[in-house]
């Protein structure tokens, strides 16, 4: 058990609360009229810690008794972790997990962790022991590992911006990524191709043109040459091999959260970054009366299934080296 903190005994819960951006505000206005002011927004946390775990969440937005989801716009989850994370526990790795997919987050001043999405449900911030946490400002050329604080890839062209969406050279992404890149090239006046391949899955991406597959993806520039470089619209990449793009104005800067190698082992030890937890003593396999033994906590509506949640988890990774992000947007396994 991680030490350097005061035991807060069992079953506390850290602070959370939920903040509507003002475009979200504006979408659920325009969609309830008059009815925008009997919307409850319902923020439930249970207990955690005994399984690694820092927090426990379930979001719901319910309007004349129907629940709303899956919104344009995003809201913000916000969960006060100070007393609650180890001394010496890597920051970088704890993240968001919905729906068994990583959903990215991070924490920030005063050990506060802030997690952007548009959709609702239960959420769980988790220390990740195989996250990756990427880093690229477009004033820069390295692109950095947060988890080692050391660089990985540095370019030999800044990034642009075309459109609202940042490109980047293919080959650095790909390495960033761990991707591999091939090129096919154009013949009797047709379009080269470039295909990138993580793991089993690929993608083809025509220079200067969006075929209606990417499109319906969500690819909005396309691919181009820009000084010999062949760049790409980076967040159409990263998401496509189930990557979290995180993009901060202020500081134009960009994070990739990379859930490819999140596997079902980086969570069965989280244990060491949660401070102060007494953990749970095994469970009986049967009481006498042939039952499985567990002891009712008087919360069944908040219970968390870590195995449940694992399970998905590890069938997120499965999936993703095996269909489209379409397809895995369609079964509810990435957002």
């Amino acid at each position: 058990m991680a030490v350097g903190l005061p035991l807060p005994g069992p079953g506390r819960q850290p602070n959370v609360w939920v903040e509507m951006s003002p475009a979200l505000t504006a979408e659920l206005q325009a969609l309830l009229g008059d009815r925008f002011g009997n919307l409850e927004v319902n923020v439930n946390t249970s207990a955690a810690g005994t399984n690694g775990e820092f927090a426990i969440i379930d979001v719901s937005f319910v309007i004349d008794g129907q629940s709303l989801s899956n919104f344009g716009a995003n809201f913000t989850i916000f969960a006060d972790l100070l007393g609650f994370v180890a001394n010496g526990a890597n920051h970088y790795r704890i993240a968001a997990i919905n729906s068994g997919a990583i959903v990215g987050g991070g924490i920030g001043s005063g050990m506060t962790f802030a997690v952007e999405t548009n959709n609702t449900g239960r959420f769980v911030i988790a220390y990740v022991e195989n996250l990756r946490r990427l880093a690229i400002s477009l004033d820069s050329y390295i692109i950095t590992d947060l988890i080692d604080n050391t660089p990985i890839v540095t370019m030999d062209v800044l990034p642009i911006i075309q459109d609202d969406r940042v490109l980047l050279p293919i080959r650095f992404v790909a390495e960033a990524l761990g991707a591999d890149v091939g090129w096919t090239a154009s013949t009797n006046g047709g379009t080269s191709v470039v295909h990138i391949t993580l793991g089993d899955l690929t993608s083809y991406i025509p220079i200067g043109e969006i075929t209606p597959e990417l499109a319906s993806l969500g690819m909005d520039v396309p691919a181009q040459i820009l000084n010999d470089r062949t760049m790409v619209p980076l967040r159409f990449v990263a998401e496509f091999f189930g990557a979290v793009v995180e993009w901060d104005g202020n500081t134009r800067g960009i994070e990739i959260v990379s859930t490819a190698i999140v596997s079902m082992a980086s969570l069965s030890s989280l244990s060491d970054a949660v401070s102060g937890y007494v953990m749970a003593p095994a469970r009986e396999e049967e009481d006498a009366s042939g039952a499985p033994a567990e002891e009712d906590d008087g919360d069944d509506d908040l219970d968390f299934d870590i195995e449940h949640e694992l399970d998905l988890l590890e069938e997120s990774r499965r999936l993703s080296g095996l269909m489209s992000l379409a397809e895995l947007r369609e079964l509810g396994v990435l957002r």
